[in-house]
C-alpha cells in the first residue's frame, strides 16, 4: 500500500515537468507568430509599392491579367515567328531557282 501523499507528489513533480514544457513551447509558438506576423506584414508593404494593393483578391486578378496577357503575346510571338519561316522559306526557293 502507497503512503498517503505519496502519490500526489510524483503527480504535482509530473504536471510541473508538463507545465515547464508547454511553457516553452508557448514561448517558441508564440515567437513563431510574431516572426511570421512580421514576414506578413512586410510582403503586404512590398507588394503595395510593387503591385498597387496587398489585398489578396486584386492581387489574383492581376496574376491572372498578366497571365493572359503573357499567353496572348507568346501566340502572337508564335505567329510571328511562323510568318518569318514561311518567308525565309519562300525567299530561299525563289533564290533557289
Amino acid at each position: 500500500m502507497t503512503k498517503p501523499g505519496s502519490e500526489p507528489a510524483a503527480s504535482i513533480a509530473e504536471l510541473q515537468k508538463l507545465y515547464d514544457r508547454l511553457k516553452e513551447e508557448k514561448v517558441r509558438t508564440e515567437e513563431k507568430l510574431r516572426t511570421a506576423e512580421a514576414t506578413l506584414e512586410k510582403l503586404r508593404t512590398e507588394a503595395q509599392a510593387e503591385f498597387g494593393t496587398s489585398e489578396l483578391e486584386a492581387l489574383e486578378k492581376l496574376l491572372a491579367d498578366q497571365q493572359a496577357e503573357n499567353e496572348r503575346l507568346s501566340r502572337e510571338y508564335a505567329i510571328h515567328l511562323k510568318t518569318i519561316q514561311t518567308d525565309l522559306a519562300r525567299i530561299e526557293a525563289e533564290s533557289g531557282s
